[in-house]
């Protein structure tokens, strides 16, 4: 087999962890996109909440040049899609081994215990709902850490909700 570079990644989701509120809207809105019953399980990302610090960490998938999940799988079922940049699950090619999810060291990779498949971040085809669904300016399509304005951007401050 043969693992093509991502030459092509231009952007990937890239979360600013500061104001994140963990209000799990990301979250949501993804499953939504992904299905019809709206399950937390069928998201691309998750988020690790810290209810006694507030500190909540995002986790989604960076889009690796080269990507262990692909690398892993052996029948193939992680694809790159050369139009949004995003390595996408090829289910009608993919055997549940969990691989994939074992592969990836950034725990990006998820495992939906209902439906017993993996589940990964797309890009929702270039209109990613997660950023759509996020008031509060914390994901943001960018090509690195670099590129994100930190802090919640202006127009998304609320001084009533103690974001600011």
């Amino acid at each position: 087999r043969t693992f093509r570079y991502n030459k092509s990644m231009k952007q990937r989701i890239i979360p600013n962890p500061e104001p994140c509120t963990g209000c799990l809207s990301c979250v949501m809105a993804c499953a939504q996109h992904k299905s019809a019953t709206g399950n937390p399980e069928c998201a691309g990302l998750h988020v690790k909440l810290d209810p006694f610090n507030g500190t909540h960490q995002i986790v989604v998938c960076r889009q690796c040049p080269v990507a262990n999940c692909a690398r892993a799988c052996p029948r193939d079922a992680i694809v790159f899609k050369e139009s949004t940049g995003a390595w996408v699950i090829d289910l009608s090619r993919c055997t549940a081994c969990r691989a994939c999810v074992d592969a990836c060291p950034f725990n990006a990779m998820l495992w939906n215990e209902t439906d017993g498949i993996p589940v990964k971040c797309d890009l929702c085809d270039g209109e990613s709902r997660c950023i759509i669904a996020c008031h509060f300016g914390i994901l943001h399509l960018a090509e690195s850490q670099g590129d994100v304005t930190m802090g919640i951007p202006e127009e998304d401050q609320d001084p009533a909700l103690g974001r600011e």
